[in-house]
C-alpha cells in the first residue's frame, strides 16, 4: 500500500527522533500546522530519549550510520602521538566514507553487518590514542566487545565494537572498509557465535582475514599492489596455514580454491566450519 505524504514525513523523523536529534523538531515547526501538532506530540518523546542516554555518552563526536554508531575519542590533552592524526570530525567523515563502501559495494559484508545489529549494538570507533604503545609492529585495529566497560565501568558485554586506530585511519577508504569486515563482521561474528575464546590466535585470524578478503574483493582493490599482495601470502603462509593443510587433505581438487586470484570465500568459509569441527579439542 503506497504511503501517504504525511506517513512518510512521520517515518523518516520519528528515526531521526529515536536517535534523539531534537534539532528536527525546529524543522517540524517552521513547516507548516500538521509537522508542528506533530512536532509537539513527539516533544515528550524526545525528552525521555534525553532522559535514557547512557551512561557511556561519547566525549568526542559521534553519528549514526546505516545503523551503526560511528564515534570519535580525542588523543588525551597533552599527549603527542607519535604521527600526526586525524581530527574528531575528519575521522568520523573518514569512518563514514569506509563504511558506505563497505554497505554499497558488499551485499555479503552488508548481510553479515545486518545479522550483527539484530543481535546487539554495533559500533566504529575512532580512538586517536590506540594503540598505547608501538615498540615493533603495531596494531591497526581491533575487535573490542568490552571497550566502553574497560573504559568507564559501564556498557554492555554483547556490544560489537572495532576500534580504528590512529595509524588505521590513515588508510583509504576502500582499504579501510576491508579492515572493518575483518575486525567488526569477522571477529564480530566469532564473539557472536561463542567461539572465539576457544579458537587459537591463528584460526581467529584466518577466519577473520577471508572476511577481508571477500571485501576487499567486493569493493574492487587492486590485487596485484604490494599491500594486497603481502596480505594474502600473509593470510595463506602465516594465519591460515594449518587451514589450507586441511583443505589439501580433504580434497586435492579442493586446493585450487587457493590458487585464484579472487578465491570463493564463502565457500572456504563452509570449510572452515568443517576444518574448526574435525579439530581435536586440545588444538583450539
Amino acid at each position: 500500500m503506497e504511503e501517504t505524504g504525511n506517513e512518510k514525513i512521520f517515518k523518516e523523523y520519528y528515526r531521526e527522533l529515536s536517535e534523539c536529534s531534537l534539532n528536527y523538531l525546529i524543522y517540524f515547526v517552521m513547516h507548516g500546522k500538521y509537522r508542528f501538532r506533530l512536532a509537539i506530540a513527539c516533544l515528550a518523546w524526545s525528552g525521555a530519549c534525553v532522559a535514557a542516554t547512557p551512561a557511556w555518552a561519547f566525549d568526542g563526536s559521534r553519528l549514526v550510520r546505516h545503523g551503526i554508531t560511528l564515534a570519535a575519542i580525542p588523543s588525551p590533552v597533552g599527549v603527542r602521538q607519535d604521527i600526526s592524526i586525524l581530527s574528531a570530525r575528519a575521522g568520523l567523515a573518514k569512518l563514514a566514507a569506509a563504511l558506505d563502501i563497505l554497505i554499497h559495494k558488499s551485499a555479503f559484508a552488508a548481510n553479515a553487518l545486518a545479522t550483527l545489529k539484530h543481535n546487539g549494538r554495533v559500533f566504529i570507533v575512532y580512538d586517536a590514542a590506540f594503540p598505547e604503545k608501538t615498540v615493533g609492529s603495531f596494531a591497526v585495529a581491533a575487535f573490542q566487545p568490552t571497550y566502553f566497560k574497560r573504559r568507564r565501568g559501564d556498557g554492555k558485554k554483547g556490544e560489537f565494537v572495532a576500534v580504528i586506530g590512529r595509524y588505521g585511519m590513515k588508510w583509504p577508504a576502500r582499504e579501510l572498509a576491508g579492515v572493518i569486515g575483518h575486525e567488526l563482521i569477522g571477529h564480530g561474528l566469532q564473539f557472536l557465535q561463542r567461539r572465539r575464546d576457544s579458537m587459537r590466535e591463528l584460526d581467529r585470524e584466518c577466519e577473520a582475514r577471508l572476511y577481508q578478503e571477500r571485501v576487499n574483493q567486493d569493493v574492487g582493490l587492486d590485487k596485484m599492489s604490494r599491500i594486497t599482495i603481502e596480505f594474502r601470502k600473509t593470510m595463506e603462509d602465516k594465519y591460515c596455514a594449518g587451514f589450507k593443510r586441511f583443505v589439501r587433505r580433504k580434497s586435492p581438487a579442493l586446493n585450487g580454491l587457493w590458487d585464484e586470484i579472487n578465491p570463493d570465500v564463502p565457500r572456504l568459509l563452509t570449510l572452515f566450519q568443517e576444518y574448526l569441527v574435525e579439530m581435536p579439542p586440545k588444538d583450539r
